[in-house]
């Protein structure tokens, strides 16, 4: 199974998926990076990589490669479901067009920003 990442360390993603391996370098074309996810553990604001249809904006992440079974363990500490959803991608690399899922956020509040 094929990851993107726009917001996730190497670290810990393979602390939540061991098998998780770092593909190479991509871009989400038509996308722009939006902090409007409100968290529920700690209050912080959660980014997502937001569909805008406009060639210019980019999202830039790591491709992944991992288990079925570490993608289920990824879904739960991802909380898809949860304000979470997942969607398959067209990822740009160096090594030519693919796809890959992501996360988005589902329960957003425009206006938040990142925490300082």
């Amino acid at each position: 199974m094929l990851a993107y990442g726009s917001n996730m360390l190497t670290a810990r993603m393979q602390e939540r998926a061991p098998s998780a391996r770092k593909i190479e370098i991509g871009r989400l074309e038509g996308y722009q990076l939006c902090w409007y996810k409100l968290s529920k553990k700690d209050g912080s604001d959660k980014c997502s990589a937001t569909e805008t249809g406009r060639p210019t904006d980019v999202v830039w992440g790591v491709v992944y490669q991992m288990t079925a079974q570490d993608k289920a363990s990824l879904d739960r500490f991802e909380g898809l479901g949860g304000g979470y959803g997942e969607r398959v991608v067209n990822v740009v690399t160096q090594t030519g067009r693919g796809t890959a899922w992501i996360y988005y956020a589902t329960s957003i509040e425009p206006g938040l920003k990142p925490f300082n």
